[in-house]
């Protein structure tokens, strides 16, 4: 049986990926400002912007629609905590955790609804 701790690291563990990500989009977009202004081959300079353009359009995609394997493990975690809690708001308002948008996003997706009252301020 999970406890709270246990859940709460796995959504911790979950959220440090969405920070990556967001992480992630700001230094492409500082990459992309610094090309602006950098000198060099006009055309090599296009070639790096298209291929930045590239990977912040893969990253954006990834934060709007987890990857399936994201999904299952959120799906799995819930399917365990209604099995022995009955509920998964139940189990996180009942032990004091809330889950960041980016989470309730994957667990909505998974089948499992995560209330307004049990997102805000996470591990990150």
């Amino acid at each position: 049986m999970i406890t709270a701790i246990q859940y709460s690291n796995i959504v911790c563990a979950i959220d440090q990926i969405d920070a990556y990500q967001l992480n992630s989009l700001s230094e492409l977009a500082a990459m992309q400002n610094s090309l602006s202004v950098t000198q060099g081959d006009p055309s090599r300079k296009n070639s790096l912007r298209i291929e930045i353009e590239q990977v912040r359009t893969a990253i954006i995609a990834e934060r709007t629609t987890p990857i399936p394997q994201m999904v299952e493990a959120v799906r799995s975690l819930n399917e365990h905590v209604v099995t022995f809690y009955g509920s998964v708001n139940g189990f996180l308002s009942g032990n004091g955790i809330r889950v960041s948008q980016f989470f309730a996003t994957i667990s909505n997706t998974s089948g499992f609804p995560i209330s307004e009252a049990n997102i805000g301020e996470s591990c990150v």
